[in-house]
């Protein structure tokens, strides 16, 4: 949750001959090993206004912490004018890594932000802040791609899962292989996905009830480990396991948040959400129904009677029938992506100590045994049978090449074109008329075009400017634009109301255009120069 807490001064707090202040903080009130890992911004913004008739010079800003979670942070302000409020934006205050790995439960704390001019305090204000387990998830009102954070694919728990679903899946195909979309068959991954599921039920986990209110306050989440050594989760623990199962054989898993519910769901096509919180139940319906993504609730494999792959399924998919109780999805291979880049919380060294202990019920002899593959605690006394497949299998990423329709009128074009500074093609301005794409990849970009693929242009939004060309390939963020190039996306910084002015504009244009002339005015301008005149 982002506050904003403002602080006036009055006359008798501020020493002669200085003028008063006001200190307004935007700030997120909690804090975890999640966001510490991440870099997430704790302080969003920073305003202090000088409400006096003289400017302010060499004004010091210090920001502490208790207890001390964060290393100490100063700035000057070299002026501040009569009636000005000078901003500081995300605040790089450093979290102490130490701090936050050792707390396992909630505690409460505060940061000052001291406003001094030559040593001499002017304003010192106190804002609380909420201390997380390290295993706690802040709620959708925080950041809710952090909940990214808990799923971790590389956790030694999951790695066994894994391996169990490798031999249910022989058992059905004869083929162990985990590979993810590279077979680009649809029927592939969603079998892949029910093996994982059947191992879960052969788990024997019981349901556990979630908190009240989880969704926007978050919890402490049952990592794998847990799970698995208390054969106990509720519907956001299980939901996560699943993902990170999902995720080790790479896949792109969701985690979906109504009320009081949380469900899993996998994309059957190499696919993923442009943004990495989807807010409405729309979208995800209308995948769902073109059978690009399946939805499972997870919860159903606590039962004690066997749910089937099929009926989680379908009960997953039943949860979007409320669009009013949808909180929102997370695409969580988004959140990996350069644009967010949430990484998962770490596993420890000491956390893979070998141990006399298997954390899932050893039945070495599944593959040539099947009847043993439900053996623990309770038995179901029944082999989990493969999922059906979709009648035909779903083409990844299908488009036509398209040629054109006015070979003459380009030729026209390209010899009428004018090569003065009229020429709005020579001599850009930034205005409503054109727009800036952010694609570090020239090439790519020219070869999707000649090969007539259409594109989606959304909005980017980014702590910092972004420059394309000044990203080198090792950049997380090169990365995440190539990829989303692929998946025919392109991006533009500007606000997304401003996107979608210049984005109506540009085809009210190109088509008032065409309709008169018969000529095409859209231009893609692939590089620019900046020039001046001399």
């Amino acid at each position: 949750m982002v506050n904003s807490e403002e602080f006036l001064p009055d006359q008798q707090s501020v020493p002669d001959g200085l003028s008063p202040l006001s200190l307004i903080v935007e700030y997120d009130s909690a804090i975890s090993y999640a966001v510490q890992q991440n870099r997430i911004p704790v302080i969003k913004r920073i305003k202090v206004g000088n409400l006096a008739d003289t400017p302010l010079h060499a004004l010091r800003i210090c920001i502490t912490s208790d207890p001390s979670f964060s290393d100490p942070y100063e700035i000057i302000i070299s002026k501040i004018s009569p009636g000005e409020t000078f901003t500081i934006h995300t605040i790089p205050l450093i979290l102490r890594h130490g701090f936050f790995r050792t707390v396992v439960s909630p505690v409460h704390g505060s940061f000052t932000a001291e406003i001094s001019y030559h040593g001499k305090p002017l304003l010192i204000q106190s804002y609380p802040v909420r201390i997380l387990a390290y295993d706690q998830w802040s709620g959708l009102r925080s950041v809710p791609e952090l909940i990214s954070a808990f799923i971790i694919p590389n956790s030694p728990e999951i790695t066994a899962i894994v391996q169990k679903a490798q031999d249910i899946l022989y058992t059905w195909t004869r083929d162990s292989s985990l590979t993810g979309y590279q077979t680009r068959d649809s029927n592939r991954v969603r079998k892949m996905a029910a093996a994982v599921y059947a191992v879960l039920q052969d788990l024997h986990i019981r349901y556990a009830t979630p908190e009240a209110g989880f969704e926007q306050e978050g919890q402490k989440v049952r990592l794998a480990d847990t799970i698995i050594g208390d054969r106990m989760g509720n519907c956001l623990d299980l939901s996560l396991l699943y993902a990170g199962c999902l995720e080790r054989i790479g896949l792109h898993p969701l985690i979906c948040i109504t009320e009081g519910h949380a469900f899993a769901g996998c994309w059957l096509i190499p696919d993923t959400f442009s943004d990495v919180v989807i807010e409405a139940s729309l979208p995800i319906k209308k995948r769902v129904e073109l059978g690009e993504i399946l939805l499972l609730d997870v919860v159903t494999a606590t039962s004690d009677t066997p749910v089937s792959f099929e009926m989680s399924v379908i009960s997953g998919a039943g949860h979007l029938s409320d669009s009013q109780g949808f909180f929102c999805a997370i695409d969580i291979k988004t959140s990996r992506n350069g644009r967010y880049n949430i990484i998962p919380l770490p596993v420890w060294a000491e956390d893979l100590a070998v141990t006399d202990e298997t954390p899932i019920p050893d039945d070495q002899d599944r593959r040539t045994e099947p009847d043993n593959l439900s053996e623990g605690n309770r038995s179901y006394g029944f082999i989990p049978t493969p999922p059906g497949e979709i009648h035909p299998p779903l083409p990844f990423f299908p488009y036509e090449k398209r040629r054109s329709c006015y070979p003459r009128l380009e030729r026209w074009m390209h010899n009428l074109l004018d090569l003065t500074l009229r020429n709005h093609l020579l001599n850009m301005h930034n205005s409503g008329s054109h727009l800036t794409l952010l694609t570090p990849d020239l090439t790519r970009l020219k070869d999707a075009v000649f090969e007539g693929r259409a594109f989606h242009v959304h909005h980017f939004d980014h702590t910092g400017e972004v420059i394309p060309h000044s990203l080198l390939p090792h950049d997380p963020l090169f990365g995440y634009f190539v990829e989303e190039l692929g998946r025919n996306r392109l991006y533009c910084q500007i606000s997304e109301k401003e996107l979608s002015k210049r984005l109506y504009n540009l085809y009210a244009q190109a088509k008032k255009s065409l309709e008169e002339s018969g000529a095409e005015t859209l231009y893609l301008a692939l590089g620019t120069l900046i020039w001046y005149e001399t």
